[in-house]
């Protein structure tokens, strides 16, 4: 019996997260689904006009967190506000990188060298993204750059953005946008894609497009939000940070102690699924550890409704992590009387509230190994409420071998396993009863 270990009280919930329903203008997407990588919870009002209780709060303060949108003077943002097209290049543009024109010769004749948006139209013409307006005399196309931007231009630039998709083999999508329709395949893949879910129709049946209707500077984001949810691939490897409350003492050792902690509990799990792991971030086998000083005191992190909401809130914007999934070591202390918690995106490891630290040499299931093993079998999906020894609060209550039981009798430390019994969460699988084995966030394990 390993008695350091018993003291341990292992609180784990899920909570999912979802997107705020938006309000009913009729230039903006109603957001009835989650889109595929959720954005952090808006936690600072980005603009002046656009508060943190804005419908596209969380949309609008991404942008303007990755350079897309610097909005006007005074700090406005003018969210309900038409956009032209200079504008839409300009943020299309930025996505991109910024990259410069191939050459300053002119592509559109009403957008010449000097123009204030050149560098991002240019680029426009010059990859195809645009081919303006043809001229009836002959001369160069227009781009007509201050003009609105309708949804269907808006649907044609993603559309050539991402590669030109075909669309997946399925029936119309938009009752407005049929298959002869010059933009149905661009509108008919943001509709497969979850970048436009179109207004209702007032005669009932399939939702509209409204393909000529004027975008918002509102709904351009949430486009662009989405578009980059959907081109994005999500990030597999669980990120880790070590945190520290602001004026408290560094621990130099700490960022080695958890690589040693990760290793350890990495090379268990590797040994209980044939040879694959927890991926996290890191080279070489190595993984990489990011230590944060945070902006709160350890009596101010005391203070918070939620530290751990907040603490990742804070790592998400600081570090764009628009739901990676992390793994986050506190040097302190938090108001719960837990000693780890998986939320369904972020693990968070307390480390004073239980005492449980690790070490350099660690082997699993001390110095904290077997804390972190528990979580991330919760984080790769167990165990799933279909499963036949399910508890109700995401444990099983079967065979005390299981490094997620909770049930009446003492934990069995000296042969702990994933599932014993091969019929809870690995590699049981019965119809829509998930298994831990295929998880996408495993993969060969690679130490240096």
């Amino acid at each position: 019996m390993k008695r350091a270990l018993t003291v341990t009280v292992l609180v784990c919930a899920v909570v999912t997260s979802s997107w705020v329903p938006a309000s009913a203008s009729p230039n903006s997407d109603a957001r009835e689904s989650p889109t595929p990588r959720a954005l952090p919870a808006c936690i600072s009002a980005p603009f002046a006009d656009v508060l943190v209780d804005h419908p596209f709060c969380a949309e609008i303060l991404w942008a303007s967190g990755q350079g897309i949108t610097t909005g006007y003077a005074g700090n406005m943002f003018r969210p309900t506000g038409l956009v032209a097209r200079q504008a839409v290049a300009a943020f299309l543009w930025r996505i991109e990188g910024s990259p410069e024109p191939s050459s300053t010769g002119t592509v559109f004749g009403d957008v010449p060298f000097g123009h204030p948006f050149f560098s991002s139209i240019q680029w426009m013409g010059q990859t195809g993204m645009s081919t303006g307006t043809s001229d009836p005399l002959g001369g160069l196309p227009s781009f007509k750059p201050s003009d609105s931007i309708s949804r269907l231009a808006m649907a044609a630039f993603l559309w050539r953005l991402a590669d030109m998709p075909a669309p997946a083999a399925s029936g119309q999508i938009f009752a407005d946008v049929p298959a002869s329709h010059p933009f149905f395949p661009a509108i008919q893949w943001m509709g497969q894609t979850g970048l436009s879910n179109g207004s209702s129709n007032p005669q009932g049946g399939k939702r509209l497009f409204l393909p000529a209707d004027p975008i918002t500077r509102q709904a351009t984001m949430v486009f662009l939000a989405r578009y980059d949810a959907v081109t994005t691939p999500i990030e597999k490897a669980f990120r880790l940070f070590y945190v520290r409350p602001a004026g408290s003492a560094a621990v130099p050792a700490r960022p080695a102690q958890i690589v040693s902690q990760v290793n350890a509990a990495r090379t268990w799990f590797a040994g209980q699924l044939g040879g694959v792991a927890p991926l996290v971030t890191g080279a070489d086998g190595v993984p990489a550890v990011t230590s944060v000083v945070l902006p709160w005191t350890q009596a101010q992190i005391s203070g918070l409704a939620d530290a751990q909401q907040s603490i990742n809130d804070h790592l998400d914007v600081t570090y764009g992590l628009a739901g990676q999934r992390m793994v986050t070591w506190l040097e302190g202390t938090v108001d719960e009387s837990y000693c780890g918690v998986w939320d369904g995106t972020s693990m968070f490891l307390p480390m004073d509230n239980c005492g449980i630290y690790p070490a350099e040499g660690a082997v699993f299931p001390y110095n904290g190994t077997y804390l972190l093993v528990h979580e991330l079998t919760h984080a790769l999906g167990a165990v799933p409420s279909c499963a036949p020894h399910f508890d109700g609060t995401g444990h099983v209550n079967d065979d005390p071998r299981d490094v997620l039981y909770d049930g009446p009798l003492p934990r069995d430390w000296d042969n702990l396993m994933l599932d014993p019994g091969r019929d809870d969460y690995y590699p049981f699988t019965s119809g829509a009863c998930p298994s831990i084995a295929d998880s996408v966030h495993l993969g060969p394990l690679a130490l240096p």
